[in-house]
């Protein structure tokens, strides 16, 4: 699924590209892939310039001027593509919005499982306030996340770090490669996390989400980007699916996969070993 480098790309992207353009006509072939009926997206969008193009969590938002907003929710295999020809769409392109200048942009999804909703301001505030704080904010900082995790104490830092109401666009992959790189083993508790290792983890979960963002994404299933072009984050994976493989890190031991929260885990039993602080020793942290 793509998580918040991959949205944030995209929406990028779509902003440079789509934002003052006016949108003439929206072909609907797939009734169930939009939330409202297809006359009421087509009474909302038709005539409407973008305002915006931006991202909250894993959505992408296009702003229009009536105020309305349409979410579109990619899930596992949906794609955002610009074209500049109807003729470019390929198989399982469900939606396809025209533009004033003849340009086109298509959402393709062949799992289905994705969407398109039709938002007022109103209710895209409510549906914002559901979701944890952005990692990459500029007010999102290592005290922030300190004062989160305990709230949070009992919780599992893997499947913690997936709640997106505790923080918003992480997912599996990036989860488990901050963990990797702050050598926190993904089955301990937030309790259990000293200071130095919050702030690790911290600074690795922005470090991985920016490189990411840099190289455009991971691609290591079926995500590209708004032209249809692949990420390269993939070639920076440590152990996100490297079950079996040998630890680049310590050369020792082989990166095994377990199941947290019902999602599978890796990581490397040497450089993340499953260690909690003695009770007296986290007191300061709560």
């Amino acid at each position: 699924m793509p998580e918040l480098p991959e949205v944030e790309t995209i929406s990028r992207q779509l902003n440079r590209k789509l934002r003052g353009k006016k949108i003439v006509d929206v072909k609907i072939s797939l009734p169930k892939i939009v939330m409202v009926t297809a006359q009421k997206l087509r009474q909302a969008v038709v005539g409407q310039k973008i305002v915006r193009v931006y991202r909250r969590a894993k959505l992408v938002v296009v702003e229009l001027e009536n105020g309305c907003s349409m979410i579109v929710h990619l899930k596992m295999t949906g794609q955002l593509l610009l074209a500049k020809k109807r003729s470019e769409a390929s198989n399982h392109v469900h939606v396809v919005f025209d533009f004033v200048d003849g340009s086109h942009l298509f959402f393709r999804e062949v799992r289905q499982f994705g969407y398109i909703d039709l938002l007022s301001a109103a209710e895209l505030a409510e549906l914002f306030e559901k979701f944890g704080p952005e990692p990459l904010n500029k007010n999102f900082s290592p005290q922030i996340f300190k004062k989160r995790l305990q709230q949070r104490k009992r919780s599992k830092i893997k499947p913690l770090l997936l709640d997106p109401k505790f923080l918003a666009g992480i997912g599996n992959i990036y989860a488990n490669e901050a963990l990797f790189f702050a050598g926190i083993n993904p089955a301990r508790t937030a309790a259990s996390l000293s200071d130095d290792e919050i702030k690790k983890l911290y600074n690795e979960i922005i470090r991985l989400l920016k490189l990411s963002i840099k190289v455009k994404g991971c691609s290591e299933t079926d995500y590209v980007d708004a032209y249809g072009k692949k990420g390269d984050f993939e070639k920076y994976l440590e152990v996100y699916r490297k079950d079996g493989e040998i630890c680049s890190q310590c050369h020792k031991k082989k990166i095994k996969r377990i199941v947290l929260g019902g999602r599978g885990t890796f990581y490397c039993p040497q450089c993340q070993n499953y260690f909690i602080r003695p009770a007296k020793k986290s007191k300061s942290l709560l």
